[in-house]
């Protein structure tokens, strides 16, 4: 069982600016020697569905990246979108705590490594209070899902994310490292909501939900500390020799499993209404969003 280790934050940066906060990071990894959660995701192998689409447009004669810039550009220009209709799903209970608005360098105390050594720099989303929970939530808004015509397959968003939650009914592991990642550094939170928005960028929204406690699996805590001292020790000698090894892939997956509590789609109906869909429990086939639980949520 692992034990929370004192933590301590070492440096935190207001993000006004978005090119001269990317610049600031980029410095601060180099300089610092700092894992992110992205580095953290890829050092136990789980990196986003992207990587694949990217890196096969890096050998076409088309702008190199081209379609990683096109999902970042969607990802950005939908975020606060993304992050109002999630509001008003959980409704006027939480308190926010943050709204993505700065980055921070977090250090632990760590066996045989220097503080320096086990830092991590991270930027959550969102971090809320719920009653007596405090919770972060991290919002992707997929691209490669929508856009691309043989992904999209003529379905409509609330069927692209209903598809979504049957292809990963506990969610994607690269999403949810990076969750436990914001929660280890904040200290004091156990429940992760991951939220997958879909939109076609017309009023056509839904969302998936995942909910986790990390609670259930305390060893993740030891795991992302190891991972961000190889990672800094790697940085320090600017190379990146470490391999994943298979059974750290697998138990992560596995933590994934294990720490879901909740998921849920929710798609808005042609009344404004956020409509809920449960996964059916004792039915021996799987609910479309033609068949919807009118369960309303309310409207805006």
């Amino acid at each position: 069982m692992a034990t929370r280790r004192i933590r301590f934050t070492i440096n935190t940066y207001r993000i006004d600016d978005k090119e001269a906060w990317r610049e600031w990071r980029k410095k601060t990894i180099g300089s610092l020697q700092c894992a992110t959660a992205s580095t953290i995701g890829a050092y136990f192998g789980h990196h986003y569905s992207s990587f694949k689409q990217t890196l096969a447009e890096t050998f076409t004669p088309k702008e190199p990246d081209a379609f990683a810039k096109r999902a970042m550009a969607h990802g950005e220009t939908n975020e606060d979108y993304a992050k109002r209709e999630y509001l008003t799903i959980i409704g006027n209970k939480h308190k926010i705590l943050c709204n993505g608005e700065e980055s921070r360098i977090t250090a632990f105390v760590h066996k045989n490594a220097n503080i320096s050594d086990a830092c991590l720099m991270t930027t959550p989303d969102m971090i809320i209070k719920l009653g007596r929970s405090k919770e972060i939530v991290e919002f992707k808004c997929p691209y490669f899902e929508i856009f691309l015509p043989k992904t999209r397959n003529n379905r409509t968003i609330p069927q692209i994310a209903w598809d979504f939650l049957e292809r990963f009914p506990n969610g994607k592991e690269a999403s949810f490292i990076q969750g436990s990642v914001y929660a280890l550094c904040e200290g004091d939170v156990n429940i992760v909501n991951v939220v997958y928005f879909f939109t076609d960028t017309t009023e056509n929204i839904a969302m998936v939900i995942y909910t986790y406690d990390i609670s259930r699996v305390m060893f993740m805590e030891d795991y992302i500390i190891d991972a961000a001292v190889k990672i800094n020790l790697e940085l320090k000698k600017d190379s990146s020799t470490y391999r994943t090894k298979t059974q750290d892939k697998i138990k992560i997956s596995a933590a994934l499993r294990n720490s879901c509590i909740d998921s849920k789609v929710y798609y808005r109906n042609e009344e404004h209404e956020w409509v809920l869909y449960e996964q059916p429990k004792d039915e021996g086939k799987s609910q479309r969003p033609d068949e919807p639980r009118q369960e309303s949520t309310g409207s805006f």
